[in-house]
Order: structure tokens, then C-alpha cells, then sequence
């Protein structure tokens, strides 16, 4: 064989070898795509679970404040409202307690 030839189909051997890496790097940006695909539905779901727990909170602290408005302090934590009052002695004495949903 001619030295040109020899080169020629070794050449061609070596691009069709670089054809091949970059075929199997093309699928890599699908994964990365998926994965921040995953990311982003993730972020989503947890801020839109976030701002309705937000709300939610701060509906049932309302209604609890107007629950206990006849009364000199109110008191929420995880769905239990207390109304408190003061006495003559300055003790914080419970009133009345009740759950919201």
C-alpha cells in the first residue's frame, strides 16, 4: 500500500472514533437535563407547600385573636388556642382553650 492510503485509513479510524466520544457525550446533556428537570418540580412543590402552610398559619392565629378579643392575651401553638387573662395579682391565668382546624 501507498503511505497516503495508510494514513488516509488511519485517519478515517481516528475520526470515526472521535465520532463515536462525541455520540456518547451527546446523551450526557439529557442526564444533566432530567436531574434539573427533577430540581426544578422539587423547588416548586416545596415553595408552593410552603406559602400555603404560611397561610394557613396565619388564618388560624387570626381567628384565634378574634376567638380570645374579649380577652387581655391569646396564645396559639399548633392548633391549640388559649385565652389568657391577668389578675389582680399579675398572674396569667388561662380562660379558655380550644383547638382550630
Amino acid at each position: 500500500m501507498k503511505p497516503d492510503i495508510i494514513r488516509m485509513k488511519s485517519d478515517t479510524r481516528y475520526l470515526q472514533t472521535k465520532i463515536r466520544e462525541l455520540q456518547n457525550k451527546k446523551t450526557g446533556w439529557k442526564v444533566v437535563a432530567i436531574i434539573f428537570l427533577i430540581l426544578f418540580v422539587a423547588e416548586s412543590s416545596f415553595w408552593i407547600w410552603a406559602i400555603n402552610w404560611g397561610y394557613e398559619h396565619n388564618r388560624k392565629e387570626s381567628l384565634c385573636s378574634l376567638e380570645c378579643s374579649q380577652y387581655t392575651l391569646y396564645r396559639y401553638e399548633e392548633e391549640i388556642c388559649s385565652c389568657l387573662n391577668i389578675n389582680n395579682y399579675g398572674d396569667v391565668e388561662a380562660v379558655k382553650s380550644f383547638t382550630i382546624e
